[in-house]
């Protein structure tokens, strides 16, 4: 199980957590060194945890990163030049439609 999260001071970082039992809770991790404005995103998509969040900019750029492992993150990149003022969402699906 895992969990997306802004942290709760000045930074903005965007953290993720892990948990196989929902009740002990492995010490957060930073995405990249990233931060978000709103709540991001969690999906898992051919084998990886994916993550959605608006940037923590003056851009509000919608970014998203990956992980194999939830340690190790992908470099954020924007989906296709968009924006947002909100939490995004994100839904995960290996196969068509």
């Amino acid at each position: 199980l895992w969990v997306a999260f802004v942290a709760n001071n000045a930074t903005s970082d965007l953290l993720v957590s892990s948990s196989a039992n929902g009740q002990a809770w492995s010490r957060s991790t930073p995405v990249q060194g990233q931060a978000s404005k709103a709540a991001p995103a969690l999906a898992v998509f051919q084998n990886k945890l994916w993550v959605a969040f608006v940037a923590n900019n003056a851009t509000s750029d919608l970014l998203v990163s990956s992980s194999a492992n939830g340690q190790a993150w992908s470099r954020s990149t924007p989906v296709q030049g968009q924006a947002s003022k909100a939490a995004p969402a994100i839904l995960g699906r290996d196969g068509a439609l």
